[in-house]
């Protein structure tokens, strides 16, 4: 989940872990507002799925957005209750 600065919108791709027949579980690309303006449409995605993330990463993806950020790959989780953030530079 993130901001595209180029759509000045949000997209979301939810993935297996492990490889399936399927390629994804779902993507922003399905929805008829592809990147919608808000993140509302990926939370009620999120909660259909039974899915939660972590709101370090909900906070970080709004500061991108009203800073027009792009291109930026960050990898949140939560290991035994703490969250870890890593970037790939």
């Amino acid at each position: 989940m993130g901001y595209d600065n180029y759509y000045d919108g949000f997209f979301m791709v939810i993935e297996y872990d492990e490889p399936k027949d399927e390629d994804v579980i779902y993507s922003n690309l399905f929805e008829n507002d592809c990147y919608p303006k808000n993140l509302s449409t990926h939370q009620r995605q999120l909660n259909a799925l039974n899915l939660s993330v972590p709101i370090e990463m909900i906070i970080e993806i709004h500061t991108d957005a009203a800073v027009r950020m792009g291109n930026k790959d960050v990898h949140h989780s939560y290991i035994n209750g703490i969250h870890t953030r890593h970037q790939d530079l």
